[in-house]
């Protein structure tokens, strides 16, 4: 596990807005940037500047499937189905007793960012984007931030496009082989899995 505190990544400035295809966009949620640390279900949470905050949202409880983690994301309080920065302050700021008395009239929710830490492993230099392909069974595997297909139906041509691409830019990660951001392609599916997945992944195109 990282050790309590982390230094995360902050915000840079630029002069004008932009859009990229080399980046994703988010929502700007309006809240508090916190780290938590989820380790067998017990739950510490820390600011932008190192502050352990664990006490201020102590009801905060995922449902995680890993047995450690470390989350980086924003707390916010939902009023009327919209983030209200003055009342999460407001819970940031109160004494432990005022908490105590208050804090059910203004529930947190977490929203989560990005993963650094999942079962004894970083993922910090894993891709955003999900796009390689499987050693094991030569699947193309795609996704969003994480593996949610594993496409079939690459013609001959391309399969020899991909593997210029990965000879060139690939990342060796354990059974799979991982594309940098930019690099994508185009499939189709019948439907989602329960658990998120694509049934019957097939391959399409790649995008330019």
């Amino acid at each position: 596990m990282l050790d309590f505190p982390v230094k995360p990544m902050l915000l840079e400035k630029r002069s004008r807005p932009f859009d990229s295809r080399e980046y994703l966009f988010e929502w700007k949620v309006d809240g508090i940037r916190l780290l938590m640390f989820y380790n067998n279900k017990v739950i510490r949470l820390q600011s932008r500047t190192g502050r352990d905050c664990t006490s201020a949202f102590f009801e905060l409880s995922p449902e995680i499937s890993a047995r450690e983690a470390v989350l980086d994301g924003e707390v916010t309080v939902l009023t009327n189905g919209r983030p209200d920065f003055e009342a999460v302050m407001q819970r940031y700021l109160s004494s432990p007793t005022r908490l105590n008395k208050t804090s059910w009239k203004t529930p947190v929710s977490y929203v989560v960012w990005d993963i650094l830490w999942n079962d004894g492993k970083s993922t910090m230099d894993l891709p955003l984007i999900v796009f390689g392909y499987s050693k094991k069974d030569g699947g193309i595997l795609v996704g969003g931030d994480r593996i949610q297909g594993h496409a079939i139906g690459m013609s001959p041509d391309e399969r020899t496009v991909l593997k210029e691409l990965l000879d060139q830019y690939g990342k060796v990660e354990g059974q799979a082989v991982y594309l940098p951001l930019g690099i994508k392609g185009r499939v189709k599916f019948t439907t989602w899995t329960a658990k998120g997945n694509m049934r019957d992944c097939t391959w399409v195109s790649f995008e330019t």
